[in-house]
This record gives C-alpha cells, structure tokens and sequence, in this order.
C-alpha cells in the first residue's frame, strides 16, 4: 500500500522510474529511488517515531547539501507513510573507506568533522524537535554497566584482566564531563553506512543520511560511533595505526572550522569504550562472538590512542 502511495506521487511527478533500493544496513525501512534526484522511504505504522525524527531533521535546513532536504511526507497510522526527500550525491563511506591511504584519511576526516559541525548547528530550540529519544539515558546506563560487563566479557575470554582497570579508566576520565555540551541537532547513529563521501571544488566532502535515530541533544552523543567506526581504522594495531595524529587533528579541524566547541577527546574516548564494552556483553547474550570481539577491539584501541602501550598491545591482538 505505501508502494502505491510513492507511485502515486511519482506519478504527480511525471517520475516514471521507481527502483526499489536497499537501505542502510541497521535500517527497518524500505527506500526507493524515484528517478534520478529523488529517494523515498516507507515506514510501518510500528515506526512512527523514526518517521517523525526524520521529519523534523529534513526539515530543519539545507544545510548546503550536508543532509537530504524533505520534498514531501505523509503518515497513516492504520498504514503507516513515507517520506520523499532529494538524493544526496557521494558514495558510502562503507564501501571506500578502507581503501583510503593515511593522507587521503585525514581529508575524509576533515570533512567528516565539518559535516558533524553544520548538522549540529541546525537546530538550536528544541521546541521544534517534536519526538525525544533516550540516548542519553542510554548512555548512563552505558556507564553503569561498564565493571558488570567488562567482568562478564572476561569471563567469557575476551578481555584480558590487566585491561580491565585502564579501560576503566579511560570511562572516568571523561565521565565527570559527559553530558556537558551544547545541544543541537544530533544524527545519533553515525556509521560508515550513513556517512557519503564526495568532493567538491577538489576537496573532500561528506555528507550524512538516514536520521531514523536522530534528536535534539548534546552534541558529544554523536561522536563515540564515528570515533569508533571511522576513526577507528588508526587506532593501535588498525591498518593506519601510524596516522592517527594526522587524522584525529583533520577531524577536529573540520569541527572547529563551523564550530567553537570542538570536539573533545577524553569525553568521546569515555562514550566510546563504555558503549562498546557494553555492545560486546550484550553480544554474548545474542550468540555474536565475531561482533563481540570486533567491539572489545574497538574498546581497547579507543583507550590506546592515550599512548597505553600495553593496551595497545592487547587491542592488537583482541581480533585474533
């Protein structure tokens, strides 16, 4: 039925090519290309609140083509709706960024960054912001979890005892700042399969899709999954484990160029190694052993990035 929906409104369109095309990953809805400048997404009646949170994030500006901006929209609730906004160019970053040399990464940082920044320069008022998430909730919960799951991830055998007490000491360091910064516009689930790359004037520029999980919050909840994800490929022991300098000054240079909060390190660390120990003993409860591993990894590289060789040593080795 929504299918029939977006053909319709193609067809307002004179639109002729209707493509069914897959979405992210992570992501429960359907989208469909209209033509050559148009996506639509459909979403169940069980999904109102992703529907809304998108909504309100296309509406919030341009963004001088950092984000889709919104053509049309329509919710059902005994159907559910759709929404049509324009499509932006660029590739996914899932399928180039491991191709990317040292020097061609700090670029993609760098204007990963200066996305990250216009996006949350978007919304100031959360007034406009109609559907909240808990994403901060989330967070805590995060935090206090972190010494039950990290004994249970040992338990298991996938996290070595002498880690333990750095990696929660990377959580302190930035847990009495957590929860500080400016609110804006967050995307709340920046991955490699939601960032774009592109270049314009010569230059590297990204923009970002898919703003399901988005809200109106503190800034610094976006940074752990790119730091991991993205930035995470020169963490110790990752294949461009020798230019993280270069790359995490791209990416806080980027920020500041549109920001003057820029991004800062020990809190996104902190985010990032509470989140990940997290995910990885929620993984043991799924049967996701690989997924695990990849997670205390990422958590082991994160606190290493500090100059612990030790866990350096062990983020190396925690893949294996």
């Amino acid at each position: 039925m929504l299918r029939k929906s977006i053909e319709r409104f193609a067809r307002r369109r004179g639109i002729n090519a209707i493509v069914d095309c897959a979405p992210s990953r992570d992501s429960r809805t359907r989208a469909f290309r209209l033509g050559g400048e148009l996506i639509a997404k459909a979403f169940s009646t069980n999904d109102s609140e992703r529907y809304e949170r998108e909504r309100a994030s296309l509406q919030a500006s341009n963004a001088q083509g950092r984000i889709p901006q919104l053509v049309a929209s329509s919710f059902d609730p005994e159907c559910g709706g759709y929404l049509v906004m324009t499509a932006v160019k660029g590739r996914v970053a899932a399928d180039v960024y491991r191709t990317l040399s040292g020097k061609e990464y700090a670029g993609f940082a760098r204007a990963l960054g200066a996305c990250m920044a216009a996006v949350h320069a978007l919304l100031r008022d959360g007034a406009l912001y109609p559907v909240a998430n808990n994403l901060v909730a989330e967070r805590e919960s995060h935090f206090d979890a972190f010494h039950s799951a990290a004994d249970r991830l040992k338990s298991a055998g996938l996290l070595q005892q002498d880690a333990i007490p750095a990696l929660a000491e990377a959580v302190a360091a930035g847990r009495d700042r957590a929860f500080a910064s400016s609110r804006g516009l967050i995307h709340g689930d920046l991955h490699v399969w939601n960032i774009l790359l592109d270049e314009r004037n010569g230059q590297p520029w990204c923009s970002l899709i898919d703003f399901e999980e988005s809200a109106f919050s503190h800034v610094e909840l976006d940074f752990a999954r790119p730091l991991v994800s993205v930035l995470g490929q020169a963490f110790p022991g990752g294949r461009l484990a020798g230019s993280w300098q270069a790359i995490w000054q791209g990416f806080v240079e980027g920020y500041a160029s549109l920001s003057n909060e820029p991004p800062k390190l020990e809190v996104a660390i902190s985010h990032a190694v509470a989140w990940c120990v997290w995910g990885a003993a929620l993984g043991l409860d799924c049967g996701q052993p690989p997924r695990c591993r990849e997670l205390v990894e990422s958590a082991l590289g994160a606190a290493a990035v500090s100059g612990d060789r030790n866990l350096a040593r062990l983020a190396s080795r925690a893949g294996k």
